[in-house]
């Protein structure tokens, strides 16, 4: 068995996919990575809507109930029922590397937050490194 990824332009992983090797069962490979599918979480949410777990909500609260998991489908599934957990993996890693620069200002804002804390005595400022 073989993971196989694909890239883009930029060197951005697009697809992972498990590939047999050379006189290995097609059949077994098939069932293996069957059992490596993860279920797109949108799902779940559609049916617990259709069921009226949410009925009790604002529009405003489903909404931003609705979003994450919208945003997890599309980005991650790209709306699929399901997808393997490798190329999970890999898509979640592609986006940290895109937004890379978003995820290190957010960092810095944490760390400020942190050592502001700790100059008042709420909170003492702990060192993560």
């Amino acid at each position: 068995m073989h993971i196989v990824s694909l890239y883009d332009a930029y060197n951005l992983v697009t697809d992972v996919y498990i590939a047999p090797g050379q006189d290995e069962n097609v059949d077994y490979l098939y069932n293996a990575a069957q059992a490596l599918l993860v279920d797109n979480p949108y799902g779940d949410f559609i049916e617990e809507a259709k069921a009226g777990n949410y009925n009790h909500l604002s529009d405003d609260e489903y909404t931003d109930r609705q979003s994450p998991m919208k945003s997890i489908s599309l980005a991650l599934f790209d709306n699929q029922a399901n997808e393997n957990v490798f190329k999970l993996l890999a898509l979640a890693v592609r986006y940290m590397m895109t937004y890379s620069e978003h995820l290190d200002e957010y960092a810095e804002r944490l760390d400020a937050e942190r050592s502001m804390e700790g100059e008042d005595g709420s909170a003492e400022d702990e060192d993560y490194e």
